[in-house]
């Protein structure tokens, strides 16, 4: 293994951690009829366990920027992974923890997931950091498709693995899963990765962490709460309103400062917002159909945890097929023809969702899921590609922090509130008090089909954008930050400017202004 390129070395080893993360953000969702009845609770309760794992990956993730320029990538992807590990341990372990009942306490596997998820924060954007680093600006395309069939076959084949296990093995084993696969990337990590400079040359950001990390759980708990009771609720708006108060200063807080957490000023790069917008509406449309179609297939239709997840299966056949071909299709004419396509098909099969029954065909959906697994092939890597390719190389690991948090947080958000209109609609039922089982199927259909005219608009949203991005027939490929022949005056043009201060020191999170702290090797072997 060692005669293999260095890149090659680099891009086994990441696909390793970032598969299991990744894997863990949908392994639950087809389970969540099975989590109902071992754990006495309802679909609001039970998607925390699936929120509150994506909201801690979006809080942490910022914070890999800050701990790689201070520890070296290497040493803490590898103890993001190890804790990874350690947190799916308890996860399996939270079975054992029961009230007087004999149910397993549902506040104890959320408080794990969350501890889970703050292990996983780090790894797939210092993933793809070291990607970046260690292949050449015209190869990155092909890169990140390659790494694209397990980290978007991951969460595809996820409701499957997880319907498996739940109904043939036990649902623990979800979770146990992780820790040999965690231990084998742990040790190919120690083997095979190289050492990074150190540049300890700005201070933690507390301040608008904390900011960042109560805005956003207050924000998530209202999106859910409204679910259990309304919109106007008092308690509901409160937390509205004090999340929107956190957030405003958090992000105040963000571009005032030059030692931040993350680095808004990014947005101002046009390319990488409009990369970043694309990424979002692609993760809730595409991912909100991971959630809520296991719900209608295993409550409407009766099918078996298993069967269910099958039923999802050829979005990871497709996708496996889809993301190698558009990698490579990237680096010669560009995303806005790749994304475009992809976000079309994703408009129309969500249209198809908005239209199911309690009869619509079980083979047509498969066919839907087909298609919808091409559109993540053509959507999500090209996206975050196009988004990262504008920065500097020493931008990249605090870019690539910044837009996997905030899919992460984006992702926890829309499911909150597709969650939060499917259970009105059911709620809706009940309360009229038609609790008989074929009001209760109308009422799941008509909550599913509600979501969807949500999914349906934001990947309308999502297509309007994609036609603003680069590539053919336009002007391909951009001219690469890391790329020597590159102007340097057009490369400082194109990052996120400070007023008065230098771009490239900004960006790499050093103040305007002041000399980089010497860079030092990473210790760790």
């Amino acid at each position: 293994m060692k005669k293999l390129e260095y890149k090659w070395q680099v891009l086994m080893v990441v696909i390793f951690g970032s598969f299991m993360v990744i894997l863990d953000s949908t392994i639950v969702n087809v389970t969540i009829p099975t989590f109902e009845k071992v754990f006495n609770t309802d679909v609001n309760g039970i998607q925390w366990i699936l929120t509150g794992y994506l909201l801690a990956l979006g809080i942490i993730t910022p914070v890999a920027g800050y701990l790689a320029d201070n520890f070296g990538i290497k040493k803490v992807y590898l103890l993001s992974l190890g804790f990874f590990v350690i947190g799916s341990a308890l996860c399996g372990l939270s079975d054992l923890i029961r009230d007087s009942s004999g149910h397993p306490y549902i506040a104890t596997l959320i408080f794990f997931r969350v501890l889970q998820g703050i292990g996983g924060g780090a790894t797939v954007p210092l993933a793809n950091a070291q990607l970046f680093a260690a292949f050449p600006p015209e190869q990155r395309g092909l890169a990140n498709g390659v790494f694209g069939v397990p980290l978007l076959v991951a969460p595809a084949l996820g409701p499957t693995l997880g319907g498996y296990i739940a109904q043939y093995l036990h649902w623990s084993l979800i979770f146990y899963i992780n820790v040999p696969i965690g231990i084998i990337g742990i040790l190919m990590g120690l083997w095979l990765l190289k050492p990074s400079e150190i540049r300890k040359s700005r201070r933690f950001d507390a301040l608008g962490f904390g900011a960042a990390a109560i805005g956003l759980g207050l924000l998530l708990y209202a999106l859910s709460e409204a679910g259990n009771s309304s919109w106007t609720d008092p308690l509901v708006l409160v937390c509205f309103a004090v999340a929107a108060v956190f957030l405003a200063f958090f992000a105040y807080n963000e571009l005032r400062r030059e030692d931040t957490i993350v680095d808004l000023r990014l947005f101002k790069n046009v390319i990488f917002t409009l990369g970043c917008m694309v990424n979002w509406a692609t993760v809730i449309a595409l991912f909100g159909s991971a959630f809520l179609l296991p719900l209608y297939l295993q409550n409407v239709r009766g099918q078996s945890p298993f069967e269910a997840g099958l039923m999802l299966l050829p979005q990871a056949v497709t996708a496996a097929m889809a993301v190698p071909f558009t990698g490579r299709l990237f680096d010669k004419i560009g995303p806005r023809p790749l994304v475009v396509t992809g976000l079309i098909v994703l408009t129309v099969t969500s249209f198809f969702f908005t239209r199911f029954t309690a009869n619509t065909d079980l083979f047509m959906i498969e066919v839907v899921m087909a298609l919808r697994g091409f559109a993540l092939g053509c959507t999500v890597q090209p996206s975050i590609t196009t988004a990262i390719s504008v920065m500097q190389r020493q931008a990249i690991p605090r870019g690539s922090s910044l837009i996997n948090a905030a899919r992460q947080v984006i992702q926890a958000l829309g499911i909150a509130v597709l969650s939060t209109v499917f259970t009105t609609q059911v709620a809706g039922v009940m309360g009229q008090g038609q609790a008989n089982p074929a009001a209760v199927q109308q009422g799941f259909i008509a909550g599913f089909n509600d979501a969807f005219i949500v999914v349906l608009v934001v990947a309308i949203v999502g297509v309007v954008v994609s036609f603003f991005l680069p590539g053919w027939p336009g002007k391909w490929p951009l001219k690469q930050p890391g790329d020597p022949s590159r102007n340097q005056g057009q490369e400082q043009g194109r990052t996120a400017r400070p007023p008065g201060g230098q771009p490239g020191n900004q960006l790499s999170g050093q103040p305007s202004g002041q000399p980089s702290g010497q860079p030092s090797k990473e210790t760790n072997s």
